[in-house]
């Protein structure tokens, strides 16, 4: 009778063992894929690089709710919406890319979206 109990235990003890490395296997995978895309990134640069964003604006098959040729140059429409569906669509960065740059997203964005008004306005003041 007693080895009965230690073999279910053993079995209990493996089954366990089993679960908990299947587990720490997808967790790894999932970090894995996630440095990867982190490392594949382009830089701060190209990523916030005022003409890509105006040639993904104006693409039809950009894949974007809000942003469109109809709105282009309208200052007034422009809205930080566009800039992280800019980054979630191009690059598939979601919510901003907390911890990806190298100042806080708030202030990347904030001058990302400066420097696409300050365009704009130039590109309204050609006409």
């Amino acid at each position: 009778m007693g080895y009965v109990v230690i073999s279910w235990v053993m079995i209990f003890v493996v089954v366990i063992l089993l679960y908990y490395t299947k587990r720490f296997n997808k967790k790894t995978e999932r970090m894995a894929k996630e440095l990867d895309f982190i490392l594949n990134l382009p830089g701060e640069t190209d990523i916030f690089n005022v003409e890509k964003f105006n040639e993904w604006f104006c693409d039809p098959n950009n894949g974007a709710t809000y942003a469109h040729t109809g709105i282009f140059l309208r200052l007034d429409k422009l809205s930080a919406d566009h800039i992280f569906e800019y980054l979630e669509k191009r690059y598939g960065i979601k919510y901003g890319g907390p911890f990806l740059w190298s100042k806080p997203t708030r202030e990347m964005l904030g001058d990302f979206e400066k420097e696409i008004r300050k365009d704009w306005s130039t590109k309204l003041n050609e006409k």
